[in-house]
């Protein structure tokens, strides 16, 4: 009997080439380029994880800031979040994919497209998998919108673990109907007790309580739940009295993702949101090949440090002192020092 092939184990080389995948599938660009795509997701792999912003960047690997910031203006949003699917490894049919939402920011004095709307990037998450649904959320356009254009990216047999703002009725309706279309086998969400008062007087500790809403049967859990703020008694509401409060637990896991893909995200003064989004997605997508591998991502960022330095010393008729400074930083950035 065969043995089963080995995994192969990552390695720097291809963490940038999955990098690079990515960004030309979401960005148009002419053949005769004068910045290679290869070098541009090198120069985002490295603002992020040096934390630079991206013209520092641009700069440490030889190329304009204005390059990249057309590259980054070019994105196509739809396109971000499919091929962010399919760079990533897909969602697994029957593993609970944990849901979260987050608004992406930028100062109000460059961002005159914020007043019309946020930017919001919702998040289907397994460990190891993602998926993603972005847009801008207005008053004509919620987040039971996103979410159903989130759902369609699920696996049939998803169970969904959902926070409380996701228990709006309208969201609970978003639920239901892909419930009914197969798009998922069941959810648990937290629910906010001032939206669902009459559950919470209804709830018992313990066990589920069933209830009918819009010709469904629901249950009603309470229990107690760990924050940072101590135990608080909460409210959950799941289609199945097998998904009760135990599986909320797992949801701390995507809040740790998010935290991790936010921690890489770079000082920047971008003002198109699809620039945003494509930063924002790269963060998401070195996040999610770098989880729980600080030894990959040490040999990552000693890869593009050593790009920087072979830029710096090859870089012609350059002023010895300009030379020296730039070698002098990237080593400082190189020993943790800067």
């Amino acid at each position: 009997m065969l043995s089963p092939k080995p995994r192969r184990s990552p390695s720097p080389c291809r963490v940038l080439r999955r990098l690079e995948k990515f960004l030309s599938g979401v960005v148009r660009r002419g053949r005769n380029a004068s910045v290679p795509t290869r070098r541009i997701a090198g120069a985002l792999a490295h603002a992020a994880l040096h934390h630079l912003s991206p013209s520092e960047a641009a700069e440490d690997m030889g190329f304009s800031h204005s390059t990249l910031s057309r590259v980054l203006a070019k994105a196509d949003p739809r396109a971000v979040a499919r091929w962010l699917a399919a760079t990533a490894r897909r969602l697994a049919r029957g593993l609970p994919v944990l849901v979260d939402v987050t608004v992406l920011g930028a100062p109000g004095s460059l961002a005159p497209w914020s007043r019309g709307g946020r930017l919001e990037v919702l998040v289907l998450y397994s460990p190891g998998r993602l998926a993603v649904a972005a847009g801008l959320r207005n008053a004509f356009r919620g987040l039971d919108e996103l979410l159903r254009e989130a759902l369609r990216l699920a696996r049939p047999g998803s169970v969904l673990v959902a926070d409380a703002e996701f228990s709006s009725r309208k969201c609970m309706r978003v639920l239901l109907e892909a419930l009914d279309a197969g798009l998922i086998a069941g959810f648990l969400v937290r629910a906010n007790r001032r939206w669902w008062p009459g559950l919470w007087r209804m709830a018992a500790r313990g066990s589920p309580a069933a209830f009918v809403w819009r010709r469904h049967t629901l249950y009603a859990w309470r229990s107690t739940l760990e924050t940072r703020d101590g135990r608080v008694e909460a409210l959950f509401v799941s289609s199945s009295p097998s998904l009760g409060p135990g599986l909320y637990a797992r949801r701390w896991r995507v809040e740790i993702f998010f935290r991790s893909a936010k921690s890489l995200m770079p000082p920047h003064k971008l003002r198109r949101p699809q620039s945003v989004l494509l930063l924002f997605a790269v963060c998401c997508l070195l996040a999610l090949m770098l989880e729980d591998k600080p030894e990959l991502r040490r040999s990552l960022r000693r890869l593009l440090m050593a790009r920087v330095l072979g830029v710096a010393s090859v870089k012609p008729n350059e002023p010895t002192l300009g030379l020296l400074r730039r070698l002098m930083a990237a080593a400082a950035r190189l020993l943790g020092l800067r």
